[in-house]
């Protein structure tokens, strides 16, 4: 019996798709904004194509040869979806498998993920902690000449964030298969800073958009993984010495603590949890002008069962793959 084979790929339109052939019978799925593709495909179509005389599908530019079938099927979609196949990948996982809090803007994945307990959870504790931060706001105004004000509220919150931070950090290390240790640091966070790419993101406030963009990854160093976040150094700090380090938690190191909850709940469960009211019901106080851009090789496929549903329901762990 022939295995089924499943295909990741990326028009020049920016659309995420899938393809799954199983002998002569093949899946397509195209995510879309509105009307996402999916439907079936018989193999034997193709294969007629190309007996008939022609060469390929000119309109893909990619070389693979499944890649040129899948362009010849999305020819007639071509008025919403572009066939012209720019990324083509051939997963190495089952169908269906996936990554617990890592998302990367798969489609549809984000729907599976949101499901779990821990998801309203941690939205509660990030919603407790933006409340907080809008009655501090309501006495230092948040502009670039005042981040440098502290204050014993403020150093709360920053501790409260960092705590935030820190679980979210755990939960991925622990749900992923990495080493158990008694007690994690730093040093174990930023094996994530390159699986999430979070140097790579970019927010703003929205209702204080004077502060400009705020980028709390950008700077975080694998050889100095607590000193190349200011932010958490700051806590770090202030937390072993108020006295000597409290000038240290100030508003921008508050911000940008609060920033960086938002960017890990978006690395883990995508960002599309934010998107209301088109995708979610949630909203964050904070607004992503610039996340990170997979390649097909980076995704993993859902499985497309016979009813054209997408489906996540293999969880597997990313440091143990």
């Amino acid at each position: 019996m022939e295995t089924m084979k499943s295909y990741i790929f990326k028009t020049d339109g920016g659309s995420v798709g899938y393809f799954q052939r199983n002998g002569g019978d093949c899946k397509l799925y195209v995510s879309s904004e509105y009307f996402p593709i999916c439907e079936f495909k018989s193999w034997s179509k193709w294969e007629q194509y190309i007996e008939s005389g022609h060469d390929g599908a000119p309109e893909s530019t990619h070389e693979h040869p499944i890649s040129k079938a899948v362009s010849y099927f999305l020819w007639e979609h071509c008025e919403s979806v572009s066939p012209n196949i720019v990324e083509f990948h051939e997963s190495a996982y089952r169908p269906g498998t996936y990554f617990p809090r890592i998302n990367r803007d798969i489609s549809n994945l984000y729907l599976h993920q949101i499901s779990s307990s821990s998801f309203i959870d941690e939205l509660r504790a990030f919603y407790n902690i933006i409340d907080t931060m809008e009655d501090i706001f309501k006495v230092v105004e948040p502009t670039k000449e005042n981040i440098t004000t502290y204050g014993h509220r403020i150093r709360e919150v920053l501790t409260v964030a960092c705590t935030e931070v820190e679980y979210l950090f755990l939960q991925a290390l622990k749900k992923n298969g990495y080493e158990e240790k008694r007690q994690y640091r730093t040093s174990d966070f930023v094996s994530l800073l390159n699986v999430y790419k979070l140097s790579e993101y970019e927010v703003e406030l929205k209702m204080h958009p004077k502060l400009g963009r705020i980028k709390p990854f950008a700077s975080w160093d694998e050889s100095k993984p607590t000193q190349s976040l200011f932010w958490y150094s700051a806590y770090n700090a202030s937390k072993h010495d108020r006295g000597g380090s409290f000038e240290k938690a100030s508003i921008e190191a508050m911000v940008n603590a609060i920033a960086a909850i938002h960017i890990l709940l978006e690395a883990q469960y995508g960002s599309k949890i934010f998107d209301k009211p088109l995708y979610s019901q949630y909203e964050s106080c904070f607004y992503t002008r610039k996340s990170p851009i997979w390649n097909v090789e980076d995704m993993l496929a859902p499985y497309i069962d016979e009813k054209l549903k997408v489906i996540w329901d293999c969880e597997s762990e990313y440091f143990a793959s």
